[in-house]
């Protein structure tokens, strides 16, 4: 499911990130097909100031210049003086004929008025505009006339530069940026493939939880539904006929087991109750639905009520319970205290379910500063369930708060559900604080409740 997700995701990421970059590429191609052009036109410009500048001043040129000039510039330089054509050959062969474009410029100009022959009657020099001449075979020119008064009459120059055609433009700049589109795509694709995946891991993570969540209640289920339907039927098979109630055989004999089996179904129906009890409060949390009645709370005393409620069940497993509390009094802490007091009696039903006989189990209170600095003024509360049993593995310690996740000892203990410590832990971050594990010194384990200052 989520691989066809992550296809779709990254072709629509795809599709829309690479039409922006290939608007992107073909507005820059055009711009510099645009600039090109103008390029081009510059470069007549530029040959044209030269060339009439030359004319200008020299009374002479020479055909190896008129020939570089033109093979250089793909340039057609036509000269007439008094209506007689400069004998060059040329150096540039064009598309188009020579004469032909020469004759082509020559009419354009005369449109203009501007003809070789006639010198200018009221200025010193007289010129077109700048001509654009069409050849035979789809080329195209710059050109521009200019005539100058002579001594004996006229002399005038035409200037006809080679115009590369668009076509010919977008074919030498299309390779380029076709390479830069076609590793841009790709290169995309890659990302988006790559972004989609994460993008997505929190959703397979939050699936594969659901799942396993599911997978785990339907088994914690399962059992002590099993355990109330083989009762039922053991019951409806042992069912006694009206004249065996009366029997004192059957006071004596079956009743026994007639209260065992509905011992059995009402144990089995509490622990069930227990787990779609705690399944609820997980949902709310879930849900965002799960909230806290803030008030002030003395940590002490809420710590001495623990205490008291769990020393028989430590006396009665011969564990010794401690209670250490700070010999100054703490400030009170801004918490909701019946969700408190289920985090700390969560903490510490495992702690005495899982120490072995003859251990303890202590129950701590201290401060500690926020800031790690001597009297910054600013503390936390801190609230240590800690015992000196096995201790949890390393590998352990970074499951033990997943929902239903239990260690192998705690297998044969029907009456946790690996719940218990994600609630505490949700409960514990609902109120703005951390609760972590951690090793004793000496053995065994130490949860810690870190609440911030009020």
């Amino acid at each position: 499911m989520f691989k066809q997700i992550q296809k779709k995701l990254t072709a629509l990421y795809t599709v829309l990130t690479g039409s922006i970059l290939l608007l992107l590429l073909t507005i820059i191609f055009f711009h510099n097909l645009t600039v090109r052009e103008q390029q081009e036109a510059d470069r007549f410009h530029n040959l044209w100031l030269s060339l009439s500048s030359r004319m200008h001043s020299d009374s002479f040129i020479s055909d190896a210049y008129l020939a570089q000039t033109e093979s250089m510039n793909q340039s057609i330089i036509y000269i007439e003086e008094n209506g007689s054509p400069l004998f060059f050959p040329g150096a540039w062969s064009p598309p188009t004929e020579r004469r032909i474009l020469v004759a082509s410029a020559l009419k354009a100009a005369d449109r203009e008025g501007i003809q070789p022959s006639l010198p200018p009657v009221s200025s010193s020099e007289t010129g077109t505009s700048l001509l654009h001449i069409k050849g035979q075979h789809g080329d195209s020119y710059y050109g521009r006339l200019l005539v100058l008064p002579t001594v004996k009459g006229s002399k005038s120059l035409l200037l006809l530069t080679y115009i590369t055609p668009r076509s010919s433009l977008i074919y030498q700049g299309i390779f380029p940026f076709a390479l830069v589109g076609a590793v841009g795509l790709f290169s995309i694709l890659l990302i988006s493939w790559y972004l989609t995946g994460q993008a997505l891991q929190p959703a397979k993570e939050a699936v594969k939880k659901q799942t396993d969540f599911i997978a785990a209640a339907s088994h914690e289920l399962r059992s002590p539904l099993a355990v109330i339907r083989s009762s039922l039927s053991a019951l409806e098979y042992e069912t006694p006929e009206a004249a065996e109630l009366n029997s004192p055989l059957f006071e004596n004999e079956k009743q026994s087991s007639w209260r065992q089996l509905i011992k059995n179904a009402d144990r089995e129906c509490r622990r069930m109750a227990r787990l779609v009890s705690d399944m609820l409060l997980l949902a709310s949390s879930d849900s965002g639905s799960w909230a806290i009645r803030p008030e002030r709370i003395e940590p002490d005393t809420l710590l001495i009520e623990a205490y008291e409620s769990f020393l028989p069940l430590c006396r009665k497993k011969d564990l010794a319970l401690h209670l250490e509390l700070p010999d100054f009094s703490i400030p009170p802490i801004w918490g909701d205290p019946e969700r408190l007091e289920q985090v700390i009696t969560i903490l510490l039903d495992n702690a005495v379910s899982y120490t072995p006989n003859g251990k303890s189990v202590w129950i701590r209170l201290y401060q500690i500063d926020k800031n790690k600095r001597f009297n910054s003024g600013c503390h936390r509360t801190v609230i240590e369930i800690a015992d000196d049993g096995n201790g949890i593995p390393d590998e352990m310690k970074r499951q033990i708060f997943d929902r239903f996740y239990r260690g192998d000892i705690s297998r044969k203990d029907k009456q946790h559900f690996g719940l218990g410590l994600s609630i505490a832990k949700e409960l514990v971050e609902l109120h703005g604080g951390t609760l972590t594990v951690s090793d004793r010194p000496d053995g065994g384990s130490r949860f810690i409740i870190t609440l911030g200052m009020q």
